[in-house]
């Protein structure tokens, strides 16, 4: 039921009426609460859930370290100055 709830009603937008219809039409009501309402309830908490754990994935990520060649120019007599390129 999560699944289905995550990946059309909240990834594709469909509503919790469209979504109630459904879990009618494959009786699934007589084991969960199907009514738009409650759906609707469940999908805010699935969104909640999915941005906590967005966050806590990228706090505990490692910080991304990006690889440089250091190169050291000058234009004439001024001093050598050096910039990074990233790769």
């Amino acid at each position: 039921m999560f699944a289905v709830l995550y990946k059309f009603g909240i990834q594709h937008a469909v509503g919790a009426d469209a979504l109630s219809n459904f879990f009618k039409l494959i009786r699934i009501g007589t084991h969960v609460g199907i009514s738009p309402s409650a759906l609707r309830t469940q999908l805010s908490k699935i969104e909640a859930l999915t941005l906590t754990f967005q966050d806590s994935r990228e706090q505990s990520a490692p910080a991304q370290t990006r690889k440089g060649v250091d190169l050291f120019v000058r234009y004439k007599t001024t001093p050598y100055k050096r910039i990074t390129l990233l790769s």
